[in-house]
């Protein structure tokens, strides 16, 4: 990237992190013929980048499949942080005078938090716990946080139902058969809880229910291929491997290790480096151990309010 366009670039992702915030990572890429890197980012502790770290291996698909040639930007795609938590990630193609790809300015966002309002809102509403599209293990029914031995295992069963870009619900209800304009699964470990969130038509709510929940039966019972495993295992890896590279990043891995073992001293603190070997050994009939433990509680639909209703 010429000198210019860098500067007033990185001048871009000084103001967009501050007046976007906390929640959002945004990241200036600059590449080279041998090389890609970070050259400015703001709020990089969501992700526990930096400058001088790597392009992530999604992004490192869309440069090799040369999509910039047919699109200038890529939108509301899904992504691992390294604390494992789904973000929504945007990436923009910086181009030369002739067409060439030099660079590239990535936005994630991490929606966690207001997930977590959201869940405090409709529980003074409803005092049955009554929220998102949550399934329950069948062995937790009094909501106990999820035990560090099943992390590694839940964490892969949601990188390939609904946590990353090559997920069934991505790449199925989402790619093929066009049902929402999202669709994603994240766990709480603290509640032992999955949840569902899609962006749907009125018109395809109940097919994307149903879809949704195939999709789920089929992890549960069918065929899980060699590929996606691998594929989903090496996107939470390249995650988590750089937790340790940063303060900040190493400071959210321990706040939530602590929260997660509150009171109870026997419960062990894993390190990166003890969750990423935990990782590693996962096989497919733990991750279908997990998901078959989860049932579904509640779903429910969010529509816009009727304007003869709004007005009485």
């Amino acid at each position: 990237m010429e000198v210019e366009l860098i500067r007033q670039y990185t001048l871009i992702v000084d103001f967009l992190g501050h007046v976007l915030g906390p929640d959002y990572e945004i990241a200036l890429h600059e590449l080279e013929d041998d090389s890609n890197r970070i050259i400015a980012i703001a709020n990089g502790e969501l992700t526990g980048r930096h400058i001088g770290s790597p392009l992530s291996n999604k992004m490192l698909e869309f440069v090799a499949g040369n999509l910039y040639e047919t699109q200038n930007y890529v939108l509301n795609f899904e992504s691992v942080s390294a604390t494992g938590k789904t973000m929504c990630s945007n990436s923009m193609f910086i181009k030369g005078r002739h067409g060439e790809l030099s660079g590239l300015l990535c936005i994630n966002f991490d929606d966690s938090r207001f997930h977590e309002i959201s869940d405090a809102i409709l529980k003074l509403i409803h005092p049955d716990d009554f929220v998102h599209h949550h399934y329950f293990p069948v062995d937790a029914p009094a909501k106990q946080p999820m035990q560090p031995q099943q992390l590694a295992a839940v964490r892969l069963a949601m990188a390939l139902y609904g946590g990353s870009v090559t997920s069934r619900l991505f790449l199925n209800v989402r790619e093929r058969d066009h049902l929402c304009y999202y669709c994603s699964s994240s766990f709480q470990s603290f509640t032992g809880s999955m949840a569902v969130n899609s962006g749907v038509e009125h018109a395809d709510a109940a097919r994307a229910e149903q879809a949704i929940l195939k999709e789920l039966a089929d992890l549960r019972t069918g065929p899980i291929t060699d590929e996606e495993f691998e594929d989903c295992r090496r996107g939470l890896l390249s995650g988590m491997n750089g937790v340790e590279d940063s303060l900040g990043g190493i400071e959210s891995w321990y706040y939530i290790e602590v929260l997660r073992a509150g009171a109870n001293s026997a419960t062990p603190i894993q390190s990166p480096e003890q969750a990423r070997n935990a990782l590693r050994a996962v096989t497919k009939d733990e991750v279908r151990d997990i998901l078959r433990r989860l049932t579904l509680s509640v779903s429910y639909l969010l529509t816009k309010e009727d304007a003869a209703h709004a007005a009485e």
